[in-house]
C-alpha cells in the first residue's frame, strides 16, 4: 500500500509508478506499508475459493512487515503456507515465476516449497540510485551524507544480502559512467549467471535509456531474454527517478 499526504492506495491497482514518482518529485512525501493482517486474511479467503491450498510468497521479512502479517493471517487457515523469499521486486518475481511453473506442472506442495527454498540463494538483486534525495526522504541516509553524495556525484548501489537491503558499493561519476561501472560489477561472475532471463527493473527511465543499458549489458553477458520492468510504487518511493537494477539468477 502507498500512503501519501492525500490518502492511502493499493499499489498497482489504485496507483502506479509514474504517478507516484511525479507526486514525490513535486516535493510531497509518500511511503509504503504492507497489508494488514485482516487484509491478508481476506486475500487468503478469496484465493481458497480457487484452489485447495495456497503457497504465498512474500518479500524479505527484513525489509517489510508483509511476511510477519501474512504469517499471522495464515494461522486462521489450515491450508495456507507463507514463505519468505528473502528478496523483493523482480528478484522475488523470479521465485514466483519458477514456483508457478512447478505448481502448473503438477508438483506437490511440499516439493514446490523445497524448490523455493533452494532458489533463494541463487537470485541476485541490486539497484543503482541516481539521486540520493529519495533515500534522504525515505530516512535511509542522513542530510549530511546526501549533501556529500551530491557534491561528489556519488551513486550508491543497493544490494540485497541475507534478506537485508544495504549499500553494497558506491560508484562515482556522471550518469553514463556509473551505469557502466555498476553493470560490469553486477555481472562480474559471468560464468555462473543463468543467461536465460534478465530483468532490468527501473523507475522513470525512457525506452532509449533502457536500450542503452541493455547494450552495455550484452557486451558483458548475452542473455537470451531481457525484460524491461517498471519498479513498483513501493520500490520507486525509496530509490527515486533514474534508479535501475539488474536482477538475475545464478546457475
Amino acid at each position: 500500500r502507498v500512503v501519501t499526504e492525500g490518502g492511502e492506495f493499493i499499489d498497482g491497482q489504485e496507483t502506479g509508478t509514474d504517478g507516484v514518482l511525479s507526486y514525490i518529485r513535486s516535493g510531497r512525501r509518500a511511503h509504503s506499508e504492507s497489508p494488514s493482517v485482516a487484509g491478508y486474511e481476506a486475500f487468503f479467503a478469496e484465493q481458497l475459493t480457487r484452489a485447495q491450498c495456497v503457497i504465498h510468497l512474500t518479500m524479505s521479512g527484513k525489509v517489510s512487515k508483509g511476511y510477519e502479517n501474512a504469517l499471522e493471517a495464515s494461522e486462521s487457515f489450515d491450508n495456507v503456507q507463507v514463505i519468505d523469499t528473502g528478496h523483493l521486486s523482480s528478484g522475488m518475481g523470479f521465485i514466483v515465476l519458477r514456483a508457478a511453473e512447478c505448481a502448473a506442472g503438477g508438483m506437490s506442495q511440499e516439493s514446490v516449497i523445497e524448490k523455493i527454498q533452494r532458489m533463494r540463494s541463487l537470485v541476485r538483486t541490486s539497484f543503482i540510485v541516481d539521486d540520493t534525495e529519495y533515500l534522504l526522504r525515505a530516512g535511509r541516509i542522513s542530510p549530511r551524507i546526501n549533501t556529500i553524495c551530491k557534491a561528489f556525484m556519488v551513486h550508491p548501489v543497493l544490494v540485497l544480502k541475507k534478506g537485508k537491503m544495504m549499500v553494497g558499493a558506491i560508484k562515482i561519476g556522471t550518469q553514463k559512467a556509473v551505469w557502466k561501472k555498476y553493470i560490469e560489477s553486477a555481472l562480474g561472475n559471468a560464468g555462473r549467471i543463468d543467461k536465460r532471463l534478465l530483468f532490468i527493473t527501473h523507475a522513470g527511465l525512457s525506452h532509449e535509456e533502457l536500450q542503452e543499458i541493455e547494450r552495455i549489458v550484452r557486451k558483458k553477458v548475452s542473455f537470451d531474454r531481457v525484460i524491461y520492468q517498471k519498479a513498483s510504487s513501493a520500490i520507486s518511493i525509496n530509490c527515486g527517478t533514474g534508479a535501475f537494477g539488474l536482477l538475475f539468477m545464478l546457475r
